[in-house]
């Protein structure tokens, strides 16, 4: 099997093994941040950093073009000039617990996306989120790391690519858009 085959078997595979029951979780809970207009923040570094840009991108689009309340969602990525001057001012570890500091309440969600689960902001953030009685969320690769013990509700994708778990986020969030989209079109029959 070539290289491209191998990808496309693995990515299937982990689809098959975790989307279905991850979907369920994630959608349960934007469900609740929109029905009780709580915010949502979300975070991560990378390429997982750039998929809580595009999440909070989509579900910010999906509440505006369904004429719906909305998701009041922010990628704490989305500001290069805050993220950079809080690594120079401060500490890399403290770009996104600085930012949550001024924005997060109790019952908010944080739903963080690592690969390893390890990184030090994302543990901050965690730890600063749980703190204010925000509740949790990670959605972590690999063995899940630190973070998968500190997070209020897990998703999990025991998957040791890094690619893969990225593609894994980017589809979890659109299946629970799609799940959105589909009970906003039952609910207006």
């Amino acid at each position: 099997m070539d290289k491209f085959e191998e990808y496309v078997e693995n990515l299937i595979s982990a689809q098959r093994s975790f989307l279905v029951s991850s979907a369920n979780l994630l959608s349960d809970l934007m469900i609740d941040a929109i029905t009780n207009s709580r915010n949502v923040f979300l975070c991560g570094n990378g390429g997982s950093g750039a998929n809580a840009l595009h999440i909070a991108n989509d579900f910010m689009l999906f509440g505006q073009e369904n004429n719906l309340k909305g998701v009041n969602i922010e990628s704490l990525n989305a500001n290069i000039s805050i993220l950079t001057c809080i690594a120079n001012d401060v500490s890399f570890d403290d770009i996104f617990v600085n930012q949550l500091q001024s924005k997060v309440k109790k019952d908010d969600y944080l739903i963080v996306l690592s690969g390893s689960g390890n990184s030090k902001n994302i543990i901050k953030s965690i730890d600063f989120a749980n703190k204010k009685g925000a509740i949790t969320v990670g959605i972590f690769g690999f063995d899940g790391g630190t973070g998968k013990s500190l997070v209020q509700k897990l998703i999990h994708f025991k998957v040791n690519n890094m690619q893969i778990v990225e593609d894994l986020q980017i589809s979890l969030c659109h299946m629970v858009m799609n799940r959105l989209k589909s009970l906003y079109l039952e609910s207006k029959q």
